[in-house]
């Protein structure tokens, strides 16, 4: 697996909503089920909304819709793009509850583990690369 790395707004500016991008370029790293991934577009959406603006974060939230689907071949910012492609979005058996302490506050995110090794490794990766992570992990499949 690749090692998280935010390229910001992918395709867009990286306007004053950049640390919105950025919470979400690290659930789309890892993927997960249909559901995570819906909500972590609402969480975008909602994330853009108050530090932007309504009319942008409807813009962000169609192109992620419609350009981070899974089946897409893009490397850098379809769903789960830290997996090889193709990949759907299937049930994981682990998440990871996140919360990120950005500055409007703080933005809470999921990620799926595939088992409990995964899920520490990925706990691991997080923790070396950010400083003020709350992080739950609980087991939600066989």
């Amino acid at each position: 697996m690749k090692v998280f790395k935010s390229d910001g707004c992918s395709w867009w500016p990286d306007g004053n909503y950049l640390s919105c991008c950025e919470a979400h370029d690290l659930v789309y790293f890892y993927g997960g089920s249909r559901l995570a991934r819906k909500a972590a577009d609402a969480r975008l959406f909602e994330c853009v909304a108050k530090t932007n603006s309504y009319t942008m974060a409807w813009i962000m939230w169609f192109g992620v819709r419609i350009f981070g689907h899974p089946w897409m071949p893009a490397p850098a910012f379809r769903w789960g793009y830290a997996h090889k492609w193709p990949r759907s979005c299937s049930m994981p058996k682990f998440e990871i509850t996140i919360t990120s302490h950005i500055a409007d506050g703080s933005l809470t995110t999921i990620v799926a583990a595939k088992d409990r090794k995964d899920a520490e490794r990925i706990i691991d990766e997080l923790m070396m690369q950010a400083e003020t992570l709350e992080i739950d992990i609980s087991h939600v499949g066989e």
